[in-house]
C-alpha cells in the first residue's frame, strides 16, 4: 500500500485548440512505428495526419497535384531512399516557398553531436530523440 501512495499521478496531455487547424506529414520508415506515430498524432486531433513510409513518396505528395497540406513535417532521419539530411536540403531549395519554409521536426535515434549539428545545418527546426513520449511530441 505504501508503494501506491508514492506513485506520481498521471499527467494528461492537453492540446491547444489551434491544433485542429494544422496538417501533419510524418515520414516514418519502420512499419510498427508508423502505426504508433499515427495513433499519437490522431489523438491530438490535428486537422489532417498523413503518415508515409518513405521520403520519395513524401516529396511526390508535397509537390504533386493535388498538393498534400503539411504545416509541419515529422521526418525519420534515416528515411529511405533519401536520408533526412538530403530530404531537408531538397525541401529548403523547393521552388514553392510554402513547401520550402515548412517546419521540420527530425526524429533521430542514436544522435551524437555531429548528427544533431548536421540536422541543424541543413534546415531542421527541431530534433526529437528516440524514444520519445507523446507529451514530448506535443511540446
Amino acid at each position: 500500500m505504501a508503494l501506491a501512495a508514492t506513485k506520481k499521478p498521471k499527467v494528461k496531455v492537453r492540446r491547444p485548440e489551434d491544433l485542429e487547424r494544422i496538417g501533419i506529414l510524418a515520414v516514418e520508415g519502420m512499419l510498427p512505428m508508423m502505426g504508433i506515430l499515427s495513433g499519437i498524432l490522431r489523438s491530438f486531433r490535428f486537422q489532417s495526419v498523413n503518415v508515409l513510409s518513405n521520403s520519395d513518396e513524401a516529396w511526390a505528395r508535397l509537390n504533386g497535384e493535388p498538393k498534400l497540406r503539411a504545416d509541419i513535417i515529422l521526418l525519420d532521419w534515416n528515411a529511405h531512399p533519401v536520408n533526412g539530411e538530403t530530404f531537408v536540403r531538397q525541401l529548403r531549395r523547393a521552388d514553392n516557398p510554402i513547401v520550402a519554409e515548412t517546419p521540420v521536426i527530425a526524429i533521430i535515434a542514436n544522435a551524437d553531436r555531429d548528427v544533431v549539428f548536421a540536422a541543424r545545418d541543413c534546415g531542421v527546426n527541431v530534433v526529437l530523440l528516440r524514444p520519445f513520449s507523446a507529451a514530448q511530441l506535443l511540446d
